[in-house]
């Protein structure tokens, strides 16, 4: 009976929010991707998207939830400005590349 135990119940539900937390700043970080790369005209929906990524980091960090907060901020670090003032979004390979692998594995 220890499927039944509270405590197994109550673990596998926060490790399952978790997951479900990180596709959702996953999926808003391909829709960030989208107006730089494939859809250039969906560009309007940029702001949107970035207030959405930045509540979703202050609503993680006022909780307390480091990783939560730098799955958040990570798409945000991607977006960068050319030599000719456009807006680009770095590949997130170049960026991650300053984050400890341990810690984005767990993200």
């Amino acid at each position: 009976k220890g499927g039944d135990d509270p405590t197994n119940f109550v673990e596998g539900a926060a490790r399952e929010s978790h997951h479900i937390q990180v596709e959702a700043i996953r999926q808003l970080e391909t829709c960030l991707n989208a107006p730089f790369r494939e859809l250039p005209h969906t560009h309007g929906s940029v702001p949107t998207i970035l207030k959405a990524l930045c509540d979703t980091a202050i609503a993680h960090a006022t909780e307390g939830n480091n990783l939560l907060t730098l799955a958040s901020i990570l798409p945000l670090a991607r977006l960068s400005c050319a030599v000719n003032g456009q807006g680009i979004m770095m590949s997130r390979r170049r960026l991650t590349k300053i984050v400890p692998s341990d810690i984005l594995s767990a993200i």
